[in-house]
């Protein structure tokens, strides 16, 4: 069994909070106008859209419909890492084999991924990004990596991305990186609604062309 978990954090849940995000693009209204429901739809996979507890005080207790899971960690993009090896946690008390942790600005072909996991079977692996596996295209974890995150003792500095960070805690203990050129068409890191929307439309457009092939 596969867990999606799509972390996120209520600046980007609440628009309306910040005229500029808005302005940039409302990130769920895409991820649940686009691939989002193929989690529901493909068999052996499970979404969880995950937010933290704690966040402004103005939002708290406004808790958006969609949220499925609300940990204890922080909701904040500085949070991110912490809110991850929740995530992990949750995964891994729940009985997942493999857990793909998506941005809420990433856009997935789900059954792609799925497929992939399972004839590579990776333990930490993605698209490669300099020394680790970049985040905003999605991370997958096996169980064996999501017990060593949910035991993680230390945390990254300030200025250490979460992506970085993971793959410095899983190499520490032996679990090296694995990618390929087969996963990068099966993940896009989104700058807008619209570029989201066309990468998903553009994988409709590959499974009619290979189904006819």
């Amino acid at each position: 069994m596969i867990l999606i978990a799509l972390t996120t954090c209520r600046k980007y849940i609440y628009p309306k909070i910040s005229a500029q995000n808005r302005a940039r693009f409302n990130r769920m209204e895409s991820v649940l106008n686009t691939w989002w429901p193929d989690t529901k739809s493909t068999e052996g996979v499970t979404g969880k859209i995950i937010v933290g507890k704690h966040s402004d005080a103005s939002l708290e207790g406004d808790n958006p419909d969609f949220a499925d899971l609300i940990l204890d960690c922080p909701d904040d993009y500085r949070g991110l890492a912490l809110k991850t090896i929740r995530s992990c946690e949750w995964a891994y008390e729940h009985g997942f084999e493999y857990m793909v942790r998506a941005d809420d600005d990433t856009c997935l072909d789900v059954r792609g991924v799925k497929n992939w996991i399972e004839r590579k079977r990776p333990d930490y692996g993605g698209l490669k990004y300099g020394d680790c596996i970049h985040g905003g295209t999605g991370i997958v974890f096996s169980r064996k990596a999501l017990a060593v995150m949910s035991k993680a003792t230390w945390f990254p500095t300030y200025m250490m991305a979460d992506d970085i960070w993971f793959a410095r805690v899983l190499q520490r203990r032996g679990i090296p990186m694995y990618t390929d050129a087969e996963f990068e068409p099966l993940s896009k890191h989104c700058k807008s609604g619209e570029e989201m929307k066309q990468f998903y439309a553009s994988l409709g457009d590959r499974a009619r062309i290979e189904a006819a092939s």
